[in-house]
């Protein structure tokens, strides 16, 4: 009997000792992830929005607020299983279902290239709007690929000199060095600028170049040149 009496007590000494250890280490394996995103505007978000990582909902929003500086709060509760997938350098982007993007509204989770430090609990953390994050993407994307553009321009325009007699490609020249001048200024701001209005320009007459040195005979001798130029407009 006294066996089992100190048995009895050294289990629930056991136990007790193993509730004030998760009572001091937070229980972060079998607890979830609380954070504070703040946005611009709230644009339709409401408490119980999912939040999406590839797809897949990893959370959801508990609440929705105005804080004292008019900024939209929004606290985040991200499920147990998924709370070591949030790191730093994870972006909150504010999203609407549909392809017009006219559904209800979600935060997409996008998390860095490479998993950053752990996140604590309660962190605040800014988001963004889906056209901000895709302008501010596509700034980065060109602004490394700058020093590459620029050294392709060159030597394209270069290699054009032994066409001036084409008016074709005196006209694709000209607007090559046009792009190495513009180069220079593009900021992440003018990424749209680029892509919607002087990329398309630049296609059209590339396209219309290409097809002159095949009527020519000379797409074979030209390899090189059509490579460059593809590289250029993707």
């Amino acid at each position: 009997m006294k066996i089992f009496l100190l048995y009895k007590k050294q289990r629930q000494t056991f136990f007790s000792i193993l509730v004030v250890v998760f009572f001091f280490l937070g229980c972060d394996a079998w607890s979830g992830l609380d954070l504070i995103i703040t946005f611009d505007q709230a644009d339709g978000l409401k408490p119980k929005a999912p939040l999406m990582m590839k797809e897949v909902k990893i959370g959801e929003v508990s609440e929705v607020e105005l804080n004292e500086q008019q900024k939209i709060v929004a606290k985040i509760e991200v499920l147990p299983k998924y709370r070591k997938m949030i790191t730093m350098g994870t972006t909150f982007v504010l999203s609407h279902d549909g392809i017009l993007g006219t559904g209800d509204t979600y935060i997409d989770v996008i998390p860095p290239p490479k998993p950053g430090e752990p996140i604590a609990s309660d962190t605040i953390i800014k988001g963004t709007s889906k056209m901000s994050y895709w302008i501010q993407k596509g700034g980065k994307i060109l602004k490394s690929s700058m020093k590459n553009l620029t050294g392709l321009n060159k030597r394209l325009i270069k290699e054009l000199d032994a066409y001036a007699e084409s008016p074709e490609g005196q006209d694709l020249q000209k607007s090559l060095e046009e792009l190495l001048d513009k180069s220079q200024k593009l900021g992440e701001d003018s990424y749209k600028l680029y892509r919607e209005q002087v990329k398309p320009v630049i296609k059209k007459k590339a396209d219309a170049f290409l097809d002159h040195l095949e009527r020519s005979g000379k797409k074979e001798q030209l390899k090189k040149l059509k490579k460059d130029l593809e590289k250029l407009l993707e």
